[in-house]
């Protein structure tokens, strides 16, 4: 099979997709699992399976290395570290395209480890709440610029929507109001979150 996107016809690539997808076996994510599934890196189900989903994506792509990244001894290695997985983890785009409600459970948990990770190895210490605080205020405040989940996620689900929305809308007319809930929905949350 030639990938030459010059010999690509669009009738030929679907019908080589589908022969690749069922004849190699390639997961594209649209098998369903306990209760929900996956489709291009985000959870579709229950707040459950939502919530395991991004544990279990947390632990794969930050706490595996944590440990890794704290026996460098180096403060500045760490910090450039931590600020690279939150590039290339996937869970700005799991934050972009999952209600927030449905994930907001497993904050506390990541929050707590993601504390303590940079406790020990940016700083050398365990994090009082205050200096927690402190470092979750922007650069311009002093802090170190780390969000906490409770105000990124529905502000980034909300900039999804806001992008996203004319051509969601285009692609499935009879969505009007379901949009506009998610957006109310996700302002109050917003706003319950930022008082």
């Amino acid at each position: 099979m030639s990938l030459d996107p010059l010999e690509i016809s669009p009738e030929k690539s679907l019908a080589d997709a589908k022969r690749v997808i069922i004849k190699e076996g390639i997961d594209v994510g649209s098998k369903r699992e306990e209760d929900g599934t996956r489709m291009l890196g985000s959870p579709i189900g229950s707040e459950a399976y939502c919530v395991k989903y991004i544990l279990e994506k947390f632990d794969s792509k930050y706490k595996s290395l944590f440990p890794k990244i704290i026996k460098l001894d180096h403060p500045h290695a760490a910090w450039r570290l931590f600020k690279n997985i939150n590039v290339n983890s996937g869970l700005v785009h799991i934050l972009r395209t999952t209600p927030p409600t449905l994930i907001q459970s497993a904050f506390p948990q990541i929050e707590k480890e993601v504390r303590q990770f940079l406790g020990t190895a940016v700083f050398g210490c365990v994090l009082s709440e205050q200096e927690w605080t402190i470092v979750q205020f922007p650069f311009g405040f002093g802090g170190w610029n780390v969000i906490p989940l409770e105000i990124l996620s529905p502000c980034s689900y909300l900039a999804s929507l806001l992008a996203n929305k004319e051509a969601i809308l285009s692609l499935r007319p009879n969505a009007t109001e379901r949009v506009e809930n998610e957006m109310k929905e996700t302002i109050a949350l917003i706003k319950k979150n930022l008082p």
